[in-house]
Parts: C-alpha cells; sequence; structure tokens
C-alpha cells in the first residue's frame, strides 16, 4: 500500500495535490468541512462534476458537510461562492465516535464517580439527552458549557 500512497506532510505538499487536477483520492479529515485541508480541496475541486466527495462520517447540524449532504448547491470558500457540481456520495458506518449507548456502558466501569462531567461535543438535542441519563443513571452532575464559559479545576 505504501507505495502507491502519498502522505502530505507538509503546506508545499498539500498546495500541489489540490492544483493538480489529474484524477486522485484524497482523504482529507476536516471536522464536518469547516475547516483544513478539505476546503482548500472543495474550493478547487467541488464544481467538477466528475469529482466525488464521499462522506465517511456524521455531519453535524449547521455544518458545511451537512448542508451539502442535505442538498445544498453552493457553498461560500474563502470569499467566493462555489457551485456543488460534484458527486455526493455517504457511507455512514464508519463514524468514530462513540454513540449514547456506548458512552453509558463506558461510564458504568467506573470504580469511583466523577465530580462532574462535562459534555461538550455534539448535537444540542442529543446531548441534553445524554445529560439527562447520564444524571438519572448514575445520579453524577452533568453539566454542558456554553461558548467561553470557564471552570476551575481541582
Amino acid at each position: 500500500m505504501y507505495s502507491d500512497v502519498i502522505f502530505i506532510s507538509n503546506f508545499e505538499q498539500s498546495k500541489a495535490t489540490v492544483e493538480d487536477k489529474h484524477p486522485k483520492i484524497i482523504f482529507a479529515g476536516s471536522g464536518m468541512m469547516e475547516g483544513g485541508s478539505i476546503l482548500h480541496y472543495m474550493n478547487q475541486h467541488i464544481e467538477n462534476e466528475k469529482n466525488t466527495l464521499l462522506f465517511v462520517g456524521f455531519q453535524g447540524e449547521r455544518t458545511r458537510g451537512r448542508a451539502i449532504l442535505e442538498g445544498s448547491t453552493e457553498f461560500k470558500f474563502f470569499g467566493e461562492y462555489r457551485q456543488v457540481n460534484c458527486q455526493i456520495r455517504s457511507i455512514s458506518s464508519l463514524s468514530a465516535h462513540a454513540d449514547q449507548g456506548e458512552m453509558l456502558d463506558w461510564l458504568k466501569n467506573f470504580k469511583k464517580a466523577p465530580t462532574k462531567i462535562f459534555l461538550n461535543h455534539g448535537e444540542p438535542h442529543q446531548t441534553d439527552a445524554l445529560r439527562a441519563k447520564i444524571e438519572f443513571k448514575f445520579n453524577w452532575a452533568t453539566e454542558i458549557p456554553k461558548l467561553n464559559q470557564q471552570y476551575t479545576l481541582s
């Protein structure tokens, strides 16, 4: 495999790959298309109907990734609007995150209750549902931090 795969390790390589118009497969993890190298690739290639954008992970609400999956046809990248003409596909079985049941199973193995649990990732209604279940099942203090809220940990 290593003879057929090129690992991009610096900005110059990434830029050259973005600008190269030859057929290729690019794996770019970038938090639901909200930042990172995927924006550079999409800025150059999202308008070409010969290209395919394959999502292999969950796309959260109000993210570019979710909007594209739901059919949005135009996006702003780096100050300019681009048409989504590429093929859009999705594989939903490759998420790297534990689901609610897996999180609860993990928590039940704690030998000592945590002082407080902070839930800081997920869609608001799902995060709140997990908070409620943790408090009900374990009677543990659980909080969903607000943006810019600060805590002192001891």
